[in-house]
């Protein structure tokens, strides 16, 4: 939905980890109730695109997707790599 790294400084974002289904779906939900900007991560790309565009959909808030796998040791670092705040 939006670009990696176009986060703007002093908004409220929160990074959603297993954001496709279950648990992290539902919290994404939450966050995007409250008002959150949100990134959203997790294995399957077609999960989170769904979960993204119904938030945006139903929110109308700046929501990003990032396809990542966190069980590999570097890829907390990738995620993370890609803003500033």
């Amino acid at each position: 939905m939006t670009r990696k790294g176009t986060i703007e400084k002093g908004s409220r974002t929160a990074l959603v980890t297993g954001a496709g289904s279950g648990i992290g779906r539902c919290m994404a939900r939450r966050l995007a109730e409250l008002g959150y900007r949100l990134i959203l991560a997790g294995l399957d790309p077609a999960k989170l695109e769904a979960a993204a565009e119904e938030l945006h959909e139903q929110y109308g808030l700046a929501v990003e997707v990032i396809p990542i796998d966190l069980a590999r040791p570097e890829a907390a670092h990738e995620l993370s790599s890609g803003y500033r705040l």
